[in-house]
Formats: C-alpha cells, sequence, structure tokens
C-alpha cells in the first residue's frame, strides 16, 4: 500500500476530528446514565491509533476532504459490528472489491482502541455523494442478507452513538437470547440498536451476572433499555410462579406419604391390638 496515501488518509481523519466538537449529535435525548462514544480524538498521537484494515478503490488524496468539504469528493463514516466484517469482505475480499466496482466508492475500514473495545470497526467511504450511497446500500445489503425478516438489524450506525450496560442474571441469558438469539434479533430490530451480551462477568464480586451492552442513537438506547427491563420482569415474575407451583406440589406429595405412613401405622396398632385379644380368649 502506497505509504503517502495512507499518511494522508490518516490526516484526513485526524482532521476531521478536529472538526467535530460536539461528539453527542442530540445531546437532549440522551438519559443521564448513557454515555456517547465517538471516535476518541484525546490520544497523543492519532496516527497510530488508527488502523486501517483494507483500502479497496483509488488512490485518492484524503488530506483536504472532510465531510463538509464544498467539492464533487466527499467522505462519510459509519460503525459496524466486527462480526460482520468478513461478510463484507467475501472470500479472498471478491464481494468487496466488487461492492467498490460497481459503486466507483473508495472503501476503508479501519478500527482504533475505542472500536477494539466495544467489538466495532468504522467503515469509510470516499467518492461523489452517488457513489458514497450506492457503496452504503450495497454494504448494508450484504450485511442484512444473512437475517430472516421482520427480525433484521441496523446494519451501520454512525461513528457517534451512545452506550448503555445493564446487567441480567447468568440463568438468564440463554432465555434471553432466545433460539438462534430470536429474541435477541427481536429487541435489535424493534428498537434499531444493537445488543450484546458479554460472556464473562464484569468482575469477580457478579460473578453470577453478565452485561447486556446497548448501542444506538439516545432515544432508540432508552427504548432498548425499556424493552429489556420489562423482559427480565415477565422472566421473573413466570419464574417465581413455577418455583411456587413445584414447591407446593412438594408439600401436597408429603403430606400424603405422611398420610399414608399415619394410615399403615394405625392398622399395625389395630391389628396387634387384635392379635392380644385374640390370645387372651384363647388363654381363657
Amino acid at each position: 500500500m502506497d505509504e503517502d496515501f495512507v499518511r494522508d488518509s490518516r490526516k484526513g481523519k485526524a482532521k476531521l476530528e478536529e472538526e467535530e466538537e460536539d461528539p453527542d449529535p442530540n445531546p437532549n435525548q440522551n438519559p443521564d446514565s448513557l454515555l456517547t462514544l465517538p471516535i476518541p480524538k484525546s490520544y497523543s498521537n492519532f496516527e497510530e491509533d488508527v488502523v486501517y484494515l483494507k483500502i479497496v478503490g483509488p488512490q485518492r488524496n484524503y488530506e483536504e476532504v472532510t465531510i463538509d468539504t464544498p467539492e464533487e469528493v466527499k467522505k462519510i463514516q459509519f460503525r459496524f459490528r466486527n462480526k460482520e466484517f468478513n461478510r463484507i469482505l467475501g472470500i479472498d475480499d471478491e464481494r468487496i472489491i466488487n461492492i467498490q466496482s460497481v459503486s466507483g466508492a473508495t472503501i476503508g475500514i479501519l478500527s482504533d482502541t475505542a472500536a477494539k473495545i466495544h467489538r466495532h470497526l468504522y467503515l469509510e467511504l470516499l467518492g461523489t455523494a452517488d457513489e458514497i450511497k450506492i457503496a452504503e446500500l450495497l454494504i448494508t445489503d450484504v450485511i442484512t442478507e444473512g437475517y430472516v425478516k421482520p427480525f433484521v438489524p441496523r446494519a451501520l450506525m454512525p461513528t457517534h452513538i451512545c452506550h448503555h450496560a445493564t446487567p441480567i442474571l447468568f440463568t438468564q441469558v440463554i432465555p434471553f437470547l432466545g433460539f438462534s438469539d430470536s429474541n435477541l434479533l427481536k429487541m435489535e430490530s424493534k428498537s434499531n440498536t444493537w445488543i450484546e451480551v458479554d460472556t464473562y462477568p464484569p468482575d469477580e464480586e457478579r460473578i453470577m451476572e453478565r452485561m447486556v451492552n446497548i448501542y444506538g442513537q439516545g432515544l432508540d438506547v432508552t427504548k432498548a433499555i425499556m424493552m429489556i427491563d420489562s423482559w427480565v420482569s415477565e422472566f421473573e415474575t413466570k419464574f417465581r410462579v413455577k418455583s411456587e407451583v413445584v414447591i407446593e406440589e412438594v408439600e401436597s406429595d408429603e403430606e400424603s406419604e405422611k398420610m399414608e405412613e399415619d394410615e399403615k401405622q394405625k392398622d399395625c396398632e389395630e391389628d396387634d391390638y387384635g392379635m392380644k385379644e385374640g390370645d387372651d380368649e384363647v388363654g381363657n
């Protein structure tokens, strides 16, 4: 890869971050419990943090290109999940090369520290408005084609999104996901968010918990939180009712067994009493 091309692309990205002062597109939508996740701009050496994993397309000059550049060539960035990476590339990069060929846009896939923490990657599209739109639509189709309607999660998100983490018990994880993640996909599609469940507990003191991470725009994240809280409440209610039924059945079985034992004991006492009376009559 041309070193000048990569260096220019990084400078363009760094310049983009300097121009974006407000990381939250709509702060009024954000509850206090939500945290914005902008592409980090607090690193002392931003160029070393950003890693381009893939660039496909003509080597254009990124240096003076930003979202607001009043020129024909534009640059736009999205966020997507790690698990969609291979789906976008295809076998031997065949799919991403085809998307680039059809759209004409230069396609870059990059990562940084914040993205790695949340298991996300960034998609960078460079080209005319039409080229970018075609590439965005084709990549969206590639990501969503692996899901069955009507529960199809959002393919791409803005680089600036919100994050909220809420705990559930590890015994609730499998029911929460549902068969083939059906329940999870239903929540994602209805709330327009990404929902990820951690495999490991948050810390040693909470080994019975697993964190549910929600990503999206402010109101969408709030909607997902409400859906998850409702599901947890409903699940706990059903579990409590089932537990009570089981306890009642056990108590009922114990009482019946005790009654049977009392009856057997009573029969034995009556038999013993009858035998004693019979012995007295014989003796007389």
